[in-house]
C-alpha cells in the first residue's frame, strides 16, 4: 500500500498550507516559483534568463565511460568536454 497518494494540484493561494516558519504558503507562491525557475539547472551559456540551446546523441556505452572517465581527470563535467572537443574540432576545419 502506497504510503502517499496524490491529491492532485493544491489551489496553494486560497489554501492555509504553510511553511516550517509559519509563512503561509499562498502569501510566497510566486517568489518560489520564480526562485526556482531562475535557478534552477546550470547556468545559461546564452544569458542570464536565456536557454541555451542542447545537442543529444546516443553512443556506445565504452565511448561514455571514457569520455567519464576524461572528464573526470580533468575536472569538468562530460558536457563540458564534449563542448571543449566540438570546439576544437570547428576550429580546425
Amino acid at each position: 500500500m502506497a504510503k502517499y497518494r496524490d491529491t492532485g494540484d493544491p489551489d496553494v493561494a486560497d489554501s492555509d498550507v504553510t511553511l516550517a516558519d509559519g509563512t503561509n504558503l499562498g502569501d510566497v507562491r510566486e517568489q518560489l516559483i520564480n526562485e526556482v525557475l531562475t535557478k534552477a539547472g546550470r547556468p545559461s551559456l546564452t544569458g542570464p534568463g536565456q536557454r541555451s540551446p542542447q545537442v543529444s546523441f546516443r553512443l556506445p556505452p565504452s565511448l561514455r565511460e571514457a569520455a567519464e572517465r576524461a572528464a573526470s581527470r580533468e575536472g569538468i563535467t562530460v558536457s563540458r568536454l564534449a563542448r571543449k572537443a566540438l570546439e576544437e574540432y570547428l576550429a580546425r576545419h
